[in-house]
């Protein structure tokens, strides 16, 4: 069925046939929004946690190759010579 430039209906807001929404449908628009916000949460979430992540990984990187640059002269410290 074709639609005219203006009549679309929007499923997704709950338009379409007839004005009115049943109860379900009312409760099911509105758990699909619920689930929509949460998806969008999680996204923020993982973007957030990816960042995160990143610089923990940096970090510890740095923290190694400081260590393993300073090996030698913590040993000689150890060791008295210096």
């Amino acid at each position: 069925m074709q639609e005219k430039d203006g009549d679309e209906d929007d499923v997704e807001m709950g338009e379409g046939v007839g004005t009115g929404r049943s109860p379900f449908m009312k409760e099911f628009f509105n758990k699909v929004e619920q689930v929509k916000r949460n998806m969008d949460q999680i996204k923020k979430n993982m973007i957030n946690l990816d960042k995160k992540h990143g610089r923990l990984v940096f970090a510890y990187g740095l923290s190694v190759r400081v260590n393993a640059e300073c090996m030698p002269y913590r040993q000689l410290r150890q060791q008295g010579t210096v």
